[in-house]
């Protein structure tokens, strides 16, 4: 299933251009949107997670805080499930207990929704010192989970993991759509969910999304 989530309220009313990507790249394609009723990040969240407890999917954002409700359900339908976090940025942040784009990935830990072997990065290269901290403790770092009892992935693509591309966080390095791709492809046995996020509206992110969606249909 092919889900749209339409939102920027994870990024705290400063990066509302995310809000039209979704809708730009799965044009033509059949899709559920979630739209916000509400300026109201809690309550949507919750629509998300009641939503993806019920469906395998591929979910485009939005921003990445969409990424705690969508990880929260697939943990719950696959709990030995594990999660591989494509981003130029731990998103480990210290929070305030409601998601955001920055902590998702720590507010999941925390909570005991994953367990931190369940969790891999692809792409980190911008830690702050209280994310490498975290990082540092719960033995957080590049590298795809394994292990006898992976049977799914879970795949979470923070666009900005690319060298290049039309996004908010231009950080130094990064990867190249094809080696994006080839990584999906080699994980697409095994994934069974997928949201991509945190692009500009743009026509070249729109492309890459597709690219990716295609592979993993």
């Amino acid at each position: 299933m092919l889900l749209s989530l339409p939102t920027s309220l994870g990024t705290l009313g400063r990066y509302d251009d995310v809000e039209r990507t979704p809708e730009l790249a799965l044009k033509g394609m059949k899709h559920t949107t979630i739209k916000p009723e509400l300026p109201d990040q809690e309550r949507y969240l919750q629509r998300i997670y009641r939503f993806a407890q019920k469906h395998d999917f591929i979910a485009v954002g939005g921003d990445h805080s969409v990424s705690y409700p969508l990880v929260k359900a697939f943990k719950k339908r696959y709990p030995d499930g594990k999660i591989v976090v494509f981003d130029a940025h731990p998103d480990c942040e210290v929070h305030t207990g409601l998601a955001t784009h920055e902590d998702w990935v720590r507010i999941l830990i925390e909570e005991g929704v994953v367990k931190p072997s369940d969790v891999g990065f692809v792409g980190v290269r911008k830690v702050t010192e209280r994310e490498r901290e975290f990082m540092d403790q719960h033995n957080l770092g590049n590298r795809i989970p394994q292990g006898k009892d992976c049977q799914y992935y879970y795949l979470s693509i923070d666009l900005d993991v690319l060298e290049q591309g039309d996004f908010f966080f231009k950080e130094k390095g990064g990867i190249s759509v094809e080696e994006l791709l080839a990584t999906v492809r080699s994980l697409k046995a095994r994934v069974r969910c997928c949201d991509i996020v945190e692009a500009f509206p743009t026509e070249r992110m729109s492309e890459t999304i597709r690219q990716i969606i295609s592979i993993l249909i």
